[in-house]
């Protein structure tokens, strides 16, 4: 069969697709666009003519025809109730830039509203990396450090918000890896939990306990926990290394046919619980490196205290352990029988109180 002819969609000054050209070079296609983009029921008609075979058009969004809205990444956008003429974002913006200028102070309002001259790649930040106001210079640096750290493959963190690029910063700084090629969903996802764990445990805590934990099974070669990304197939969909210090990730965590075995009723999703729990490997094996009597004493108090209601029944104590670590940092409710171990026993190893005190 032979390949379809192929198009050339050409930009205007916002990224908008304008023209589209066959393969000889001949216009075949184009696309107009008023201030606030092309919104309406029949969008995609009226605006465009001759064959326009993309629905990514204003400024280089995709334009969701069943909603009649553009999806900006982090917001959706679309005609203003109030004001047909006017384009505004269907939710607020988590992050107010620039406060002294008034038209920012408007959440829902579009690149403060000056569309002819600004677009907004990530539904945050205004404007692009080469191009925008001295106002959101702090969004576009955050993009630039994070690039820098991590390398040219990751330009798509330009359509993340301030807030996650900060907290991948913050990850980044304090020595957390990434190794191979990870896609904006799976890094997203690894940053969260990141998040999460510090939110239940505190961050510093966390990172003393993920730091020995990395030392004491790399025998001191490596200090700063890596997540390694596998682009083919492994055995299990991702694991502990822990010779190596790393938590590699494979193309089978992100396959909803193997994940879904993984589903042991849990109240989040298996994706979840696992990187959790390879987390809580490495917490755990940090919390035994920094108290000796911890080798023993907290897995056989687990097994003693829990009884029948381990999340994994005929696991070792300790895969159960890593995944209640993991599930208490998600914040899952578990049986009373592992919140009175959580209270008694891993709460006191944890912030230095007496263990086994009541």
């Amino acid at each position: 069969m032979a390949p379809p002819n192929p198009y050339w969609l050409l930009a205007d000054h916002l990224g908008s697709t304008a023209v589209v050209a066959n393969a000889s070079g001949a216009k075949v296609g184009e696309v107009r666009y008023r201030a606030w983009g092309c919104m309406g029921a029949a969008a995609l008609r009226p605006c465009a003519s001759g064959t326009v075979p993309t629905t990514y058009r204003y400024t280089g969004q995709r334009w969701e025809v069943s909603l009649g809205l553009y999806f900006y990444q982090a917001r959706w956008y679309g005609r203003s109730r109030a004001a047909p003429a006017l384009g505004r974002f269907v939710q607020p913006d988590t992050i107010v830039s620039g406060p002294s200028n008034p038209q920012n102070l408007n959440r829902y309002s579009y690149v403060s509203n000056n569309p002819c001259r600004y677009s907004d790649p990530s539904g945050h930040c205004k404007g692009t990396a080469q191009q925008h106001d001295p106002e959101e210079d702090e969004c576009w640096r955050a993009y630039r450090q994070a690039v820098g750290y991590l390398g040219s493959d990751y330009v798509y963190l330009q359509f993340w918000s301030l807030a996650m690029l900060n907290s991948l910063l913050f990850w980044l700084e304090a020595g957390i890896g990434f190794a191979g090629r990870w896609e904006s969903d799976a890094l997203y996802s690894v940053v969260t939990m990141l998040d999460a764990y510090a939110a239940a445990y505190g961050r510093d805590r966390f990172l003393t306990a993920i730091r020995h934990g990395v030392m004491a099974q790399t025998n001191g070669r490596m200090e700063n926990l890596v997540f390694e990304r596998i682009r083919e197939k492994g055995d299990d969909p991702a694991g502990w290394a822990d010779r190596e210090g790393r938590i590699k990730v494979w193309d089978s965590f992100f396959d909803p046919e193997v994940m879904e075995k993984y589903d042991w009723g849990f109240t989040v999703e298996p994706s979840e619980w696992m990187l959790s729990h390879e987390i809580g490997h490495v917490f755990l094996d940090g919390l035994k490196a920094e108290d000796p009597r911890a080798n023993s004493f907290v897995d056989d108090e687990y097994a003693r205290a829990v009884g029948g209601v381990v999340p994994h029944p005929g696991f070792a104590a300790f895969e159960s352990l890593s995944t209640e670590i993991g599930l208490y940092a998600l914040g899952v409710d578990r049986p009373q029988e592992v919140r009175h171990y959580w209270a008694n026993f891993m709460l006191p190893l944890l912030y230095g109180r007496k263990m086994g005190g009541r």
